[in-house]
């Protein structure tokens, strides 16, 4: 995204982030205490601007697990087969 490569769009929709979204993170948040997943990375953009942009947890579940980061890559999987 255009917006991702251009700091001077990110950097001050960035600063209300924890703010504007604090419902969202809460809620992955929870489910990250829950062990529902170890981590979670979210992006939020609207009109080529980058609105937040946030990482929580651990990559995985073992203690010396990295944190993730919003360049992290998560494997995906479907379990209801």
């Amino acid at each position: 995204s255009t917006a991702l490569n251009n700091a001077s769009t990110l950097i001050p929709a960035l600063r209300q982030q924890d703010e504007a979204f604090s419902v969202a993170f809460s809620v992955l948040r929870e489910g990250i205490r829950q062990r529902s997943f170890p981590a979670a990375s979210v992006a939020v953009a609207h009109r080529d601007q980058v609105l937040a942009l946030k990482s929580f947890g651990h990559v995985t579940y073992a203690p010396d697990s990295p944190r993730p980061t919003p360049n992290t890559l998560f494997d995906l999987a479907s379990v209801t087969k």
